[in-house]
């Protein structure tokens, strides 16, 4: 072979390596290929899912990464793949994840038809003391994109919390209740957060009375102005100020 062929055999080995992960032509490992999910271009990800789809035993070795210290980029991969199948598994892991995480990429997962059962589930490790916080706010936050009640004994335990992120999302799902659906039942809870030792979470409070409909406020007129009773003696000068911007109707 001449000059001109080294050359140019050099040159197609060089680019072939720049664009296949792996210059053997080896399906790279399932960790190769996730740790290429971020901070590559879009076409590199493209590559590395479709290099992941061609693992005959990838679910087989995600299930085995859960709880390891390739755990996070397991739940990257199911996430991203949409491995449905693994749903369950995941859902039973979860329950010892402390993080959380586990818990999102679950809720991406969830489909209208699993959520009768997996409501139920959650609904029982938001009442366990050992579900961590982090794991609690995730579910909450699942449980108010599917439209389930909490109950009122639960809405006051979780108001209780120490753990004012807890608090807050308690409050969001009940905003959803409100705000979005119309059901009246969780008013009173207003006159509790808006006393919340967390002034962001009586400005949270606040911001939900605005979005109440005019008529709504009309019929509950005597707890809505419960609320701003409170807030009108609030030493936070945010919240005061807030509070009479409420009154007047002029938050936005």
């Amino acid at each position: 072979m001449g000059i001109l062929g080294l050359l140019l055999s050099f040159s197609i080995s060089f680019a072939s390596a720049k664009v296949e992960p792996s210059p053997t032509g080896r399906v790279p490992s399932w960790t190769e290929s996730a740790r290429r999910f971020t901070g590559e271009s879009e076409e590199v990800r493209k590559k590395a899912i479709q290099n992941l789809k061609k693992i005959p035993d990838l679910k087989s070795d995600l299930k085995k990464a859960l709880g390891s210290p390739d755990h996070f980029l397991a739940l990257d991969v199911i996430s991203v793949l949409r491995l449905r199948d693994l749903l369950w598994e995941l859902l039973t892991y979860s329950e010892k994840d402390k993080t959380g995480y586990s818990y999102h990429v679950i809720n991406s997962l969830i489909e209208k038809k699993d959520e009768e059962t997996v409501s139920v589930l959650y609904l029982e490790r938001l009442d366990a003391d050992k579900t961590s916080p982090a794991a609690k706010i995730a579910i909450l936050d699942a449980l108010g994109r599917m439209g389930v009640a909490l109950g009122d004994e639960r809405v006051k335990r979780l108001l209780k919390d120490e753990t004012p992120e807890i608090r807050a999302a308690t409050l969001s799902l009940i905003r959803s209740e409100l705000v979005l659906k119309n059901v009246q039942r969780n008013l009173p809870v207003l006159e509790t957060t808006i006393g919340d030792p967390a002034f962001q979470i009586r400005i949270q409070t606040l911001y939900l009375v605005s979005e109440l409909p005019p008529s709504f406020r009309r019929a509950n007129l005597t707890r809505v102005n419960a609320v701003f009773d409170h807030c009108d003696k609030d030493p936070n000068s945010q919240v005061k100020a807030l509070c009479a911007a409420v009154r007047k109707g002029a938050v936005e």
